[in-house]
Protein backbone atom coordinates (compact mmCIF):
# COMPACT_ATOMS: atom_id res chain seq x y z
CA UNK A 1 0.00 0.00 0.00
CA UNK A 2 1.37 3.41 -0.96
CA UNK A 3 1.72 6.16 1.57
CA UNK A 4 0.00 9.51 1.11
CA UNK A 5 3.41 11.13 0.59
CA UNK A 6 4.29 8.65 -2.18
CA UNK A 7 0.95 9.25 -3.90
CA UNK A 8 1.30 13.06 -3.68
CA UNK A 9 4.85 12.91 -5.04
CA UNK A 10 3.74 10.63 -7.88
CA UNK A 11 0.75 12.90 -8.60
CA UNK A 12 3.02 15.93 -9.06
CA UNK A 13 5.33 13.94 -11.37
CA UNK A 14 2.43 12.56 -13.44
CA UNK A 15 0.67 15.90 -13.86
CA UNK A 16 3.93 17.50 -14.96
CA UNK A 17 4.57 14.86 -17.62
CA UNK A 18 4.26 15.53 -21.36
CA UNK A 19 1.17 13.34 -21.65
CA UNK A 20 -0.83 13.68 -18.42
CA UNK A 21 -3.82 11.40 -17.88
CA UNK A 22 -7.32 12.66 -18.63
CA UNK A 23 -9.24 10.99 -15.80
CA UNK A 24 -12.57 12.44 -14.71
CA UNK A 25 -11.30 13.73 -11.38
CA UNK A 26 -7.98 14.37 -9.73
CA UNK A 27 -9.38 12.59 -6.67
CA UNK A 28 -9.80 9.40 -8.75
CA UNK A 29 -6.24 9.82 -9.98
CA UNK A 30 -4.89 10.05 -6.42
CA UNK A 31 -7.21 7.45 -4.91
CA UNK A 32 -7.16 4.71 -7.54
CA UNK A 33 -4.90 5.18 -10.56
CA UNK A 34 -1.65 6.30 -8.93
CA UNK A 35 -1.75 3.74 -6.08
CA UNK A 36 -2.38 0.99 -8.66
CA UNK A 37 0.52 2.23 -10.80
CA UNK A 38 2.84 2.40 -7.76
CA UNK A 39 1.78 -1.13 -6.78
CA UNK A 40 2.53 -2.46 -10.28
CA UNK A 41 5.92 -0.72 -10.34
CA UNK A 42 6.67 -2.25 -6.93
CA UNK A 43 5.72 -5.73 -8.15
CA UNK A 44 7.91 -5.32 -11.21
CA UNK A 45 10.96 -4.34 -9.16
CA UNK A 46 10.24 -7.01 -6.56
CA UNK A 47 10.21 -9.68 -9.27
CA UNK A 48 13.30 -8.19 -10.94
CA UNK A 49 11.92 -8.36 -14.46
CA UNK A 50 12.21 -5.83 -17.28
CA UNK A 51 8.69 -6.45 -18.56
CA UNK A 52 5.55 -8.05 -17.27
CA UNK A 53 1.95 -8.63 -18.28
CA UNK A 54 -1.09 -7.33 -16.41
CA UNK A 55 -4.59 -8.46 -17.32
CA UNK A 56 -7.65 -6.26 -16.81
CA UNK A 57 -11.04 -7.97 -16.84
CA UNK A 58 -14.56 -6.57 -16.65
CA UNK A 59 -17.98 -6.25 -18.22
CA UNK A 60 -18.38 -4.46 -21.58
CA UNK A 61 -18.51 -0.66 -21.24
CA UNK A 62 -17.19 -0.58 -17.69
CA UNK A 63 -14.06 1.43 -18.54
CA UNK A 64 -11.30 -1.13 -19.09
CA UNK A 65 -9.89 0.68 -22.12
CA UNK A 66 -9.93 4.01 -20.30
CA UNK A 67 -8.24 2.48 -17.26
CA UNK A 68 -5.53 0.86 -19.39
CA UNK A 69 -4.91 3.98 -21.49
CA UNK A 70 -4.65 6.30 -18.49
CA UNK A 71 -2.69 3.78 -16.42
CA UNK A 72 -0.23 3.48 -19.31
CA UNK A 73 0.37 7.25 -19.24
CA UNK A 74 0.89 7.17 -15.47
CA UNK A 75 3.26 4.18 -15.58
CA UNK A 76 5.28 5.81 -18.34
CA UNK A 77 5.53 9.09 -16.40
CA UNK A 78 6.54 7.33 -13.17
CA UNK A 79 9.13 5.10 -14.84
CA UNK A 80 11.09 7.79 -16.63
CA UNK A 81 9.29 7.55 -19.96
CA UNK A 82 9.59 3.79 -20.40
CA UNK A 83 7.21 2.31 -22.93
CA UNK A 84 3.95 0.80 -21.84
CA UNK A 85 2.21 -1.35 -24.44
CA UNK A 86 -1.32 -2.60 -24.30
CA UNK A 87 -3.51 -4.80 -26.41
CA UNK A 88 -7.17 -5.64 -26.01
CA UNK A 89 -8.77 -9.02 -26.55
CA UNK A 90 -10.75 -7.24 -29.30
CA UNK A 91 -7.46 -6.59 -31.12
CA UNK A 92 -7.04 -10.34 -31.46
CA UNK A 93 -10.22 -11.05 -33.42
CA UNK A 94 -9.61 -13.03 -36.57
CA UNK A 95 -10.05 -10.95 -39.71
CA UNK A 96 -13.33 -11.28 -41.60
CA UNK A 97 -11.62 -13.54 -44.16
CA UNK A 98 -10.10 -15.74 -41.45
CA UNK A 99 -13.47 -16.07 -39.69
CA UNK A 100 -15.11 -17.06 -42.98
CA UNK A 101 -12.44 -19.69 -43.69
CA UNK A 102 -12.84 -21.12 -40.18
CA UNK A 103 -16.64 -21.05 -40.36
CA UNK A 104 -16.90 -18.64 -37.42
CA UNK A 105 -20.15 -16.71 -37.71
CA UNK A 106 -20.48 -15.24 -34.20
CA UNK A 107 -18.26 -12.94 -32.18
CA UNK A 108 -16.98 -14.25 -28.88
CA UNK A 109 -15.39 -17.55 -27.96
CA UNK A 110 -13.40 -19.04 -30.81
CA UNK A 111 -13.26 -15.78 -32.78
CA UNK A 112 -9.88 -14.69 -31.38
CA UNK A 113 -6.45 -15.42 -32.80
CA UNK A 114 -4.87 -16.77 -29.61
CA UNK A 115 -1.63 -17.65 -31.41
CA UNK A 116 -1.26 -14.00 -32.47
CA UNK A 117 -1.94 -12.96 -28.87
CA UNK A 118 0.68 -15.34 -27.46
CA UNK A 119 3.26 -14.29 -30.07
CA UNK A 120 2.62 -10.60 -29.36
CA UNK A 121 2.94 -11.02 -25.60
CA UNK A 122 6.11 -13.07 -26.01
CA UNK A 123 7.62 -10.45 -28.35
CA UNK A 124 6.76 -7.66 -25.92
CA UNK A 125 8.21 -9.39 -22.86
CA UNK A 126 11.42 -10.26 -24.74
CA UNK A 127 11.85 -6.96 -26.60
CA UNK A 128 14.91 -4.80 -26.18
CA UNK A 129 14.30 -1.29 -24.90
CA UNK A 130 15.09 0.26 -28.27
CA UNK A 131 13.12 -2.20 -30.41
CA UNK A 132 9.69 -1.76 -32.00
CA UNK A 133 7.09 -4.48 -31.61
CA UNK A 134 4.02 -4.46 -33.86
CA UNK A 135 0.77 -4.46 -31.90
CA UNK A 136 -2.34 -5.82 -33.57
CA UNK A 137 -5.29 -3.42 -33.67
CA UNK A 138 -8.80 -4.43 -34.64
CA UNK A 139 -10.73 -1.93 -36.77
CA UNK A 140 -14.38 -2.26 -35.78
CA UNK A 141 -15.53 -0.30 -38.83
CA UNK A 142 -14.04 -2.80 -41.30
CA UNK A 143 -14.32 -5.79 -38.92
CA UNK A 144 -10.71 -6.65 -39.59
CA UNK A 145 -7.23 -5.74 -38.45
CA UNK A 146 -6.14 -2.17 -38.91
CA UNK A 147 -3.90 -1.81 -41.94
CA UNK A 148 -1.29 0.07 -39.88
CA UNK A 149 -0.52 -1.59 -36.53
CA UNK A 150 0.62 0.40 -33.51
CA UNK A 151 4.16 -0.11 -32.29
CA UNK A 152 5.56 -0.36 -28.78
Amino acid sequence: MSTLKEVESAYIKVMGSLNPPMVESHEDLKRYYIPLALHLIGLRSQKGVKAFVVGINGMPGIGKSTLVSELGKILSALSGGKHVAYISIDDLYYTQEERALKGIVKWGMGAHDLVLGAKTIKALTQAATSSNTALPRFAKKTRGRASMPDYA
